[in-house]
């Protein structure tokens, strides 16, 4: 094996671990960034989030749902459109 070959074979590895890597982080940031705890944790969600607790769609039959369910395209193949919904309307609260 020439010193090319195995030069072309060392960056093809580093550039696969790096898109596992990259995948893992976008969608461990998108898991953390869907949770009731960080929509509520600004200060502005505290009452919608009491409402809902308040209301007959949580708890009943069993479902709790969350701020994510309503507001965050849902499926694998709407994954960039959820992680789009986070980067724009994120920014704009």
């Amino acid at each position: 094996m020439t010193a090319l070959q195995k030069g072309a074979i060392g960056t093809l590895l580093t550039g696969a671990l790096l898109g596992i890597v990259l995948v893992g982080v976008v969608f461990g940031g998108e898991a953390a960034l869907s949770t009731d705890e960080f929509c509520t944790s600004c200060h502005s969600m505290t009452y919608p989030q009491e409402e809902l607790r308040e209301s007959t769609h949580y708890g009943a039959l069993g479902a709790n749902p969350g701020c994510k369910d309503c507001h965050i395209p849902q499926g694998f193949k709407n994954f960039h459109l959820a992680v789009y919904t986070h980067v724009v309307d994120g920014a704009r609260e």
